[in-house]
């Protein structure tokens, strides 16, 4: 795997982790903001309900200032006293009333801080006053209550009257609130849902993208080693062997290794389609127009040929290709026909065409496209420089 492909991987693995740290940090935010709103609204929902009952208390206690006993305690039983909602009536400082007959029986007598028993409570009871009617979230029995309480003179006596009612009937009983509490609901899903799809797809990305990576390898691994056995077949069927750099030097018995005085280009082009196979598996057919380029260099010594003459017998190389697929003409039926392979066998055919016009062919390059092409050179590189 290249440096390139590793660096790509950890940025795309950091850009990964940081929008799922992103994806999860939002879902927090939105999860708390959609909690403080609920919050919120219930605070507003209590105190409405407060401001509401207040008003009720003031009408009993107007009522309860001028009315009989047997009158007051109709007037406080006519709410239907329950464990969630009832009253409570405390005559200079002692209990006369709470909730019903039962309660009051059990607490006759005791002092309204002995029922208001958390600091919360025994501070609203001790704040209560004339003529104002004031409210309060307190706590009596571990239950939460909002009391609404005032303080009325009757046969000369102080009188404390107090109205509690249970939070939770306010809250349950709201069927806006519910729906609020449900959507929260399904906004959390929704959100948990989303981050685990993020934390998921985001896994799975880079799963993929270490096997695309490591597929793009052995794909490059494959084509190298296909390049390199389609050489050595090459080789083999051309009866070409490596010469060690003392043969290249000396140049043998060759007439132009010093004499070489005119060099003729020549570009010739070639209109096949082939197909290209890997592993065994076919690719498909498609066609090309390969450009061959062929420097061809005569002896100072020897009688220069018509233009013509060359390039008649070069084109006569590439004439039985023309307009065929390669792989069905030898010996490109037995190897792959690449760009290197067909430069290789059409550069030696070339060769051999020049060496019969007592020439000598001094470079052969192939190209598929302007930017790819495939360069053989022939013979030493102090003979080309003395081409002129």
């Amino acid at each position: 795997m290249s440096k390139t492909s590793i660096g790509s991987g950890r940025l795309a693995r950091l850009r990964t982790g940081v929008v799922t740290t992103i994806a999860c940090v939002l879902a927090v935010g939105i999860g708390a903001f959609c909690v403080w709103q609920l919050s919120h609204y219930e605070d507003g929902l209590v105190e409405t309900f407060a401001n509401q009952q207040d008003d009720y208390v003031r009408v009993v206690a107007d009522q309860l200032s001028r009315a009989s006993d047997d009158d007051a305690e109709a007037l406080l039983g006519s709410i239907g006293p329950s464990s969630s909602q009832y009253w409570t009536v405390a005559q200079d400082g002692s209990l006369v009333f709470v909730k019903d007959v039962d309660e009051t029986n059990r607490y006759r007598g005791f002092s309204a801080q002995t029922y208001y028993d958390s600091s919360a409570a025994e501070g609203f009871i001790d704040g209560l006053a004339e003529n104002g009617v004031s409210h309060a979230v307190i706590q009596i029995d571990g239950r939460s209550f909002i009391a609404s309480g005032t303080v009325v003179e009757r046969g000369g006596a102080r009188v404390s009257l107090c109205l509690l009612t249970a939070r939770h009937v306010i809250i349950d009983q709201n069927a806006y609130l519910g729906a609020r509490v449900g959507l929260g609901v399904a906004i959390g899903v929704a959100l948990v849902a989303m981050v685990g799809a993020c934390v998921v797809m985001g896994l799975r990305g880079d799963r993929l993208r270490d096997r695309a990576e490591a597929a793009e390898d052995e794909a490059a691994r494959l084509r190298e080693t296909n390049e390199r056995l389609g050489r050595q077949r090459l080789s083999e069927l051309l009866g070409v062997t490596e010469t060690s750099d003392n043969d290249e030097d000396t140049g043998g018995d060759d007439p132009m290794s010093h004499e070489v005085r005119r060099v003729y280009c020549f570009k010739s082009y070639l209109n096949a389609s082939h197909y290209v196979s890997f592993d065994g598996q076919r690719g498909e057919v498609h066609p090309h127009t390969w450009q061959f380029g062929a420097k061809v260099a005569v002896a100072g010594s020897a009688e220069p040929r018509p233009f013509a003459d060359y390039e008649r017998a070069i084109e006569a190389v590439f004439e039985p290709y023309q307009n065929r697929v390669v792989n069905e003409c030898e010996p490109f039926d037995a190897i792959v026909p690449t760009l290197e392979s067909l430069t290789e066998v059409l550069g030696e055919k070339v060769r051999a065409v020049a060496a019969g016009m007592d020439a000598r062919l001094v470079e052969f390059e192939g190209s598929e496209t302007p930017a790819r092409s495939y360069l053989l050179s022939y013979g030493p590189e102090a003979d080309d420089g003395e081409l002129s």
